[in-house]
């Protein structure tokens, strides 16, 4: 999971000339399931793996977010989450100053509570920026995940809130959430 680990590097280096937002919003299927709820969060401080760095989560923030019902705090299911922790040590390079506010999102998570969570979260974190860790079409041959890739990266070119649905992804309600924050931030292009 960490094949395109410079790829991503060199993205976030990128955006962070232009932005250092006070939190990230770091998205994520919920690979093992684990949990009960659709919707989870945490507010631990994570511990980078060189051991002596940490991100710390924006816990007036997350505690908004719990108390709207929307979602639960379970720190237990982050554990092995690795959509999550993948990323965490290139975050903190391009944003060494930011607080975090992880999600993990089930595959039975639908449309109408992408756009009540984006709601929410732009209602209480409209600062925020937003990433979503998530892979493209991969448990096929490259020929047949290279044709369903084109279509996911047309879907988010588009900007396109229904087709995302329909693409070949480990999760479908993160790129949703990710074009739904996009659209409220007014962000017409993707690149």
């Amino acid at each position: 999971h960490q094949i395109v680990q410079t790829q991503r590097q060199e993205l976030l280096a990128t955006v962070s000339q232009q932005a250092q937002p006070d939190t990230i919003i770091l998205v994520s299927p919920n690979h093992f399931s684990a949990g009960q709820a659709g919707i989870q969060t945490t507010d631990r401080t994570w511990t980078l793996e060189n051991g002596t760095e940490q991100i710390f989560s924006n816990t007036p923030v997350i505690q908004q977010l719990v108390e709207s019902g929307m979602v639960d705090n379970k720190n237990t299911s982050f554990n092995a989450e690795h959509g999550i922790k993948n990323v965490l040590a290139d975050i903190h390079v391009a944003f060494p100053n930011t607080t975090l506010m992880p999600l993990i999102l089930k595959d039975s998570v639908g449309q109408e509570n992408i756009e009540e969570l984006s709601q929410q979260l732009f209602a209480i974190c409209s600062s925020c920026g937003l990433i979503a860790s998530v892979d493209m079409s991969h448990d096929n041959p490259a020929d047949v995940a290279e044709i369903h890739d084109i279509k996911t990266l047309r879907s988010l070119t588009t900007l396109d809130e229904e087709d995302i649905w329909n693409v070949e992804v480990d999760s479908q309600p993160s790129l949703a959430l990710l074009l739904a924050w996009a659209k409220q931030q007014g962000t017409e292009k993707f690149v």
